[in-house]
Formats: C-alpha cells, structure tokens, sequence
C-alpha cells in the first residue's frame, strides 16, 4: 500500500488591509491499497500434448459420443470456441466433450468428410482468462456389421431356415449353417 498526504492552502486577506497572506490550510491522509490482479491464463490438459498445448487429438471408435474430459490448473467455466466442426459436439461443465451424436465411420460428416473432427475448447477462468485448445478427433472404423447366417434353406441373412432330418440320422448341424464371416 501506498500513503500520502494532500495539503491544501488558500491565500486569505487580511481585514481592512487587502493584504494576501498564507491562510486557510487542509490536510487530509491517503492511502491506497493496490490489489493484484489475476492476469494469468489457466493452463488447457487435453487428450495429448502437454499441459498448455495449443493442440491435441485422440482416435476414438465409431459409434461413440464421449471424447474426453478436459482439465485446467484452475477452476474454469467450458465452453466450444470454434472449429470446422463445432456444430457436432458439446462440453458439460466438468469439461466432458461429447459429440451430439455418435459418428458412423462408413458415413463421415465433419467437414472435410474424412472422419478427422475439429473444434476448439475453451476454459475461462473467475477473472475472465481465456485459454483455447484446438482438438482434432480421428474416428476409426471397427467391424459392427453383424455375420449374415445361410441356413440349408434360403440365402446369407435369411431371417429363418429349415431342414428335415431323419430320426437317428449321423447330421452334424454345424455342416449344414454358414456365415459369411
């Protein structure tokens, strides 16, 4: 803290003379206290990168919403600032980023069509402190089409089939099924 003090003098005159002399005085004590103020940027920890990256990514399966859950050195408020995909995700307030809905490998729709998602995360410190982190999520392709079944009567993916078997017979029903997978 600062302390100072401010003095205040008028030039009065004296009666029946129109002389100026030193008069009237004043003081009064200042003191100013000087607080800090929180200019520091809080600290992003994303899916890869060091604390503070401007960037990271992570590969996460088709048919998956949750990406990650984003950290800070403080307590922030989340949000999404941007990015060629931002219309596809959302963050909660413990900092989950979540895709609106589960991408499909086989049928990309991020901007580029190429199963590469990016957007950009925000964490706001209590002063107002910004940080951004650039995310690119990378979808990978994993087998979720189910084997279609062909039974001894109809094709692959035929909903029901039938055989006759004679009692007592030596038919092993393993010989009689195939899948395509």
């Amino acid at each position: 803290s600062y302390e100072f003090i401010i003095r205040a003098s008028d030039m009065a005159k004296i009666p029946n003379d129109n002389t100026k002399i030193r008069g009237n005085t004043s003081t009064q004590k200042v003191t100013i206290n000087v607080q800090n103020l929180d200019e520091i940027k809080p600290v992003i920890s994303g899916p890869s990168g060091g604390s503070g990256a401007s960037s990271s990514s992570k590969s996460i399966n088709e048919n998956t919403k949750n990406v990650h859950e984003f950290t800070a050195n403080e307590n922030v408020t989340w949000s999404l600032n941007g990015g060629a995909d931002v219309s596809k995700f959302n963050i909660d307030s413990s900092g989950q980023l979540k895709f609106n809905a589960a991408p499909d490998y086989e049928k990309p729709n991020d901007n580029g069509a190429n199963n590469s998602y990016e957007v950009i995360v925000r964490g706001t410190d209590a002063a107002g402190n910004k940080s951004d982190q650039i995310v690119t999520v990378n979808i990978t392709n994993i087998d979720d089409t189910a084997p279609l079944i062909k039974g001894p009567k109809g094709d692959f993916g035929a909903k029901t089939s039938s055989e006759s078997v004679l009692e007592n017979s030596n038919l092993d029903p393993r010989t009689i099924f195939t899948s395509n997978e």
